[in-house]
């Protein structure tokens, strides 16, 4: 009897360690293509915001040559720059999301090192799950925020060329 009860107890732990083991495995799957994710898209969000610096810096405004102009053009041109620059505020706000989304992904991210860490050692504690499984939420909803922050940028990179197009054809009126 006695060494059945000890086989029962030897069992349920190895039973609790495959368990905990395949969910620190699925969560470490699912935090690398985050990362990857993550990388890839503040790759793209860089090179949104050097275009958007690019774009700022070759509109300058000759004040003589647009005090010259008509009131209506004038408008235009102010309404134009207002258009672009918000398009710059947007992307400033976005870029700012996605910073934060970054701070909580970096201070969650010695946690699922040490997470990773113990499937060799089989050294889980009774919260090792719910730890898991609070970084699992996370990475999902970090995957979810990480699509919305690629829906917004795609729509605000063809504000920015729109708007940036329309500001530079009315610019051209002060130039000719």
């Amino acid at each position: 009897m006695k060494n059945i009860f000890l086989f029962l107890v030897i069992f349920a732990s190895c039973k609790s360690f495959e368990k905990e083991t395949a969910a620190v495995n699925e969560l470490a799957s699912s935090w690398e293509s985050l990362t990857a994710n993550a990388n890839g898209f503040s790759e793209i969000l860089n090179f949104a915001n050097a275009d958007y610096t690019e774009k700022i810096a070759s509109v300058a405004i000759d004040s003589v040559a647009f005090n010259a102009l008509s009131e209506e053009e004038q408008s235009n041109i102010i309404t134009a720059k207002n258009n672009f620059m918000e398009v710059g505020a947007d992307l400033s706000t976005l870029t700012n999301e996605f910073g934060k989304l970054m701070e909580d992904y970096n201070a969650k991210s010695d946690q699922v090192m040490i997470l990773k860490e113990l499937p060799a050692t089989q050294s889980f504690t009774e919260n090792t799950l719910s730890e898991v499984n609070e970084i699992t939420d996370f990475v999902s909803e970090a995957d979810e925020d990480l699509g919305q922050f690629k829906e917004s940028l795609e729509s605000l990179k063809g504000k920015l060329a729109s708007t940036h197009s329309d500001l530079m054809s009315l610019m051209t009126e002060i130039t000719i």
